[in-house]
């Protein structure tokens, strides 16, 4: 038995390992899309409450606006909101999906490697405006969460014979 495999019935540490890799390339991922907030945010000079205009010095706070719009800005807020829609449900799944017995490493890491691949070029194509390579990457991402849940429920529904 090598040591990417364990013994039957037994959880895989190989496979929790790899899930926690891959959640950690995701939130340092998210971490960026919080940057790039902040850079848009201070380029546009816009702020999303009042309060945050105490933070600019006072001579330079007639330049800054509060809550308007602009194109840039927008586009990361909805960067953002689509990572936070799609990268919590792949916590949750990979971790259910890390802790199923029988589960080969290779599938799991296969199914961790497309995820995250298909949601760091998801990102790219969404900062840049490129379609439809955007959307044939959510797709596949999504893809990977649905196979996901589709094996977390066989492998428990076949041990609890629901």
């Amino acid at each position: 038995m090598s040591d990417e495999e364990a013994p039957a019935g037994e959880l895989n540490p190989w496979i929790l390992s790899s899930y926690f890799i891959y959640s950690g390339i995701l939130l340092l991922k998210l971490f960026l899309n919080l940057f790039l907030i902040a850079i848009a945010r201070s380029r546009t000079k816009i702020m999303s409450n009042p309060e945050d205009l105490n933070l600019v010095p006072k001579e330079k706070r007639k330049d800054y606006k509060v809550g308007v719009s602009h194109s840039f800005l927008t586009r990361v807020l909805r960067m953002q909101r689509n990572d936070l829609e799609n990268i919590i449900p792949f916590f949750i799944l990979g971790y259910m999906y890390a802790m199923t017995w029988y589960t080969p490493y290779w599938r799991a890491r296969l199914h961790y490697r497309i995820f995250v691949g298909a949601r760091l070029l998801h990102s790219f194509c969404h900062f840049f405006a490129i379609q439809p390579l955007r959307t044939l990457f959510y797709i596949i991402a999504m893809s990977a969460n649905v196979s996901l849940a589709i094996h977390i429920l066989y492998k428990v529904g076949r041990l609890n014979y629901i």
